[in-house]
């Protein structure tokens, strides 16, 4: 085995820019914003039962925002091994902001990386499972394809697009100590997903 691999540069802070990709997203007017938010209900609950450091949000705007979620990406059977403190400070979470579109029953939840800790130049073109387009400076992790999100449920919709996330994140860990990844994933790459 060489030299290992640096994946990740935990010195980065959260940047406030961030929650302008909720004010900047563009909605389609016809969007019907009582589906939209009673369609979310349910959300927080799967979050305090999966991913108990994440957080469930709504800027009250005089126009219409979309929800999204903050916090440190960990399934809570991890973080009960760990503990919160801990998985915090040994970046075993991952911080993330996630947007979550009017139309995310199609396309899933955006989940963004938000202290820009991954460093993708350094893993191989094939497994940088990012869009290749940054959002406002940040960038989005590819978590999932849509023929995956087909027929689920919505909140089973952001629990799996969370689930995905945590699985490509522990896998880079591992990847960054062993130079090993073996997580099955979709193709990658510019030419596959763009």
């Amino acid at each position: 085995m060489g030299k290992p691999v640096t994946i990740f540069d935990y010195s980065g802070k959260c940047d406030s820019s961030i929650y302008d990709l909720v004010m900047s997203e563009e909605v389609d007017p016809s969007v019907g914003w009582n589906e939209y938010f009673s369609s979310l209900s349910g959300v927080s609950k799967v979050l305090e039962d999966s991913f108990p450091l994440l957080h469930y949000h709504h800027l009250p705007t005089s126009r219409p925002s979309l929800s999204f979620i903050s916090g440190d990406l960990i399934p809570s059977a991890e973080l009960g091994i760990y503990g919160a403190d801990t998985a915090i400070k040994l970046h075993v979470s991952l911080p993330i902001f996630a947007v979550i579109p009017a139309d995310y029953h199609v396309i899933g939840i955006k989940i963004y990386d938000s202290t820009r800790c991954i460093l993708w130049g350094n893993l191989p073109y094939d497994k940088q499972h990012r869009f290749w387009l940054k959002d406002n400076g940040f960038t989005r992790i590819c978590s999932h394809h849509i023929d995956d999100l087909v027929g689920l449920a919505p909140q089973e919709i952001i629990r799996n697009c969370l689930q995905s996330a945590w699985h490509l994140y522990t896998e880079y860990r591992r990847y960054e100590r062993t130079e090993h990844f073996d997580l099955e994933c979709h193709p990658h790459g510019e030419k596959n997903n763009g």
